[in-house]
């Protein structure tokens, strides 16, 4: 019996340490600001990580102002859960803390289903509206206007047009849900902020809520793994089901949260110099 409870405890000291273990990701310098929409359309295959447990490609790129973190999904599953149940973005320059965190999208289902209702009253100016518009197929609107800040204690909600530090945007359908947040790397002029230290690292935590499983119907499983073909891919018309898809009904059943910490280098200029 002593045998067995100090292999336990062996087995939860090694499961501690691997646990708080962080992606390594390496910053490319970018020397022209990134668009926030909530698409991937400027990522290069090369600025993207697959993390292959939590089933999502991440990205990041800076420059002397601005960090830019980009992420989405590779299942649908994944992609479900993200807008499901939204998440929180830590972010701190000293080390793996929950002190700064931006939570979005905010949104649950329910609220996601109310959308999907009143969008319906206005099914004939949507598709006047994507006839003229095709840049954006089968994606939903990005219908959450507003975002948390959590600065250490204090939790204040605010809209996102009103929002000069922190720009962030998304993008979903049923099949992939595409993620991108940009926030200042100093403090001058900005009332948030995430300045480097002098090792030019930052470290961030992708956390999403718990969420109730579906109930659907069985269906096929995700397409996980990384997406072939380049980052400009998405799903094509007929494809993604779009708003008015069975969105629900093609889960077989929804992933767990996951919490994973990535400490970033940022990429200087004499990076580009040595290329």
């Amino acid at each position: 019996m002593k045998k067995i409870l100090q292999v336990i405890v062996i087995l939860i000291i090694i499961f501690s340490f691997s646990s708080c273990k962080s992606q390594e990701l390496s910053s490319e310098y970018s020397t022209s600001d990134r668009v926030i929409d909530g698409l991937v359309d400027e990522w290069e295959e090369d600025e993207m990580t697959f993390l292959e447990k939590q089933d999502v490609m991440v990205g990041s790129v800076n420059d002397d102002g601005y960090l830019y973190i980009s992420f989405y999904s590779t299942s649908r599953e994944r992609a479900m859960q993200l807008m499901m149940s939204g998440f929180t973005v830590w972010i701190d320059a000293n080390g793996k803390k929950k002190s700064f965190g931006i939570h979005y999208p905010v949104r649950n289902i329910d609220g996601m289903e109310m959308q999907k209702s009143e969008r319906g009253v206005n099914k004939q100016s949507r598709e006047e509206k994507s006839s003229t518009d095709n840049a954006k197929p089968d994606f939903m609107e990005k219908v959450d206007k507003n975002l948390v800040i959590i600065d250490g204690k204090d939790e204040k909600e605010y809209k996102i047009e009103y929002l000069q530090d922190i720009q962030v945007a998304y993008t979903f359908n049923r099949e992939m849900f595409i993620y991108e947040l940009k926030i200042p790397l100093t403090a001058k002029d900005h009332e948030y902020s995430i300045e480097p230290t002098d090792k030019n690292v930052i470290y961030v935590c992708l956390e999403t809520d718990e969420v109730e499983r579906a109930q659907g119907h069985a269906g096929g499983p995700g397409q996980g793994g990384p997406p072939s073909g380049g980052m400009g891919d998405r799903p094509q018309g007929g494809q993604g089901g779009g708003p008015g898809g069975q969105m629900r009904g093609d889960m077989q059943e929804m992933p767990s949260r996951f919490e994973v910490w990535m400490t970033i280098h940022l990429g200087t200029p004499t990076d580009l110099e040595n290329e």
